[in-house]
């Protein structure tokens, strides 16, 4: 049983709220909603197999929406390294060249 003085100067209000706290640390809030209505046995299994049924559901893996943000960024970062790996070709193949072109000028075999 829950029990709060009023104190001398102390308002209603504040009465009520220490009230109220202390009905909720003690759970009195909590019981009284889970009992306002009778589940019947069948029901009270149907209940619970659907929570456990959504726990798994969530547990089980990635949403769809999830893999195609993951996919769209492996694809993003593929075509960076696609194209740096060809700007680093061409930039090789341009040095190669000049190499080339500069043996020749100097009249040995490239």
């Amino acid at each position: 049983m829950v029990e709060v003085k009023v104190h001398e100067n102390e308002s209603i209000d504040s009465a009520v709220r220490r009230f109220r706290k202390k009905c909720e640390r003690e759970g009195i809030f909590s019981d009284i909603r889970r009992n306002q209505y009778h589940d019947k046995p069948s029901v009270r299994k149907k209940k619970k197999a659907l929570a456990a049924k959504k726990r798994r559901a969530r547990r089980r893996g990635f949403t769809l929406l999830e893999l195609l943000i993951v996919l769209a960024m492996i694809g993003a970062m593929f075509l960076i390294m696609v194209n740096l790996g060809r700007d680093s070709l061409e930039r090789s193949k341009e040095k190669m060249e000049q190499r080339i072109i500069e043996k020749t000028k100097q009249g040995g075999d490239p």
